[in-house]
């Protein structure tokens, strides 16, 4: 497990007014600690709910993980994703990772009209860019694995050189 288990993982949302969907996230987080072996997994969120990714950082920090990172539970990049690397980069996390972007997983997951999953894998495949394929491929690895895309294999900001 190695490192795996000195790492507090903060799993920053954009947060709703809707407590139910704040609570969702905090299921995610609490399953995502089971399945993976991490310290903590901690749910925090952007805007509208507490705790905020900054200070879940300073929390988790204080409270004696040797280190931080940060998912980020968001489908675009944008202000609420820079925030969230922003503010907790400058609170000590160690790694950010970029909003979820446009996936294949995604857009399943939120597809209407699914007709079944040999029609599904041949459409999502055949609109993919080869580098796109390869990302959707990461991603999969990464969720089968109950990592976040921010981890393992899958691409990532860290701070400092």
């Amino acid at each position: 497990m190695g490192a795996r288990n000195q790492t507090g993982v903060v799993l920053a949302a954009v947060g709703s007014s809707d407590p139910e969907a704040n609570a969702a996230i905090a299921r995610l987080a609490a399953r995502w600690q089971a399945r993976a072996g991490w310290l903590t997994v901690r749910p925090a969120y952007a805007s509208a709910a507490s705790p905020d990714p900054a200070a879940t950082v300073t929390g988790l920090l204080r409270a004696g993980a040797r280190r931080v990172v940060v998912a980020t539970y968001l489908l675009a990049p944008g202000y609420l994703a820079d925030q969230i690397r922003d503010f907790s980069l400058a609170a000590g996390a160690a790694v950010v990772g970029p909003a979820l972007g446009a996936s294949a997983e995604v857009a399943d997951a939120r597809s209407p009209r699914r007709t079944g999953p040999e029609c599904h894998e041949k459409a999502r495949t055949s609109r993919l860019s080869a580098p796109d394929k390869e990302r959707v491929k990461r991603l999969s690895r990464c969720l089968k694995t109950a990592e976040v895309p921010v981890l393992g294999a899958c691409p990532m900001r860290s701070r400092g050189p």
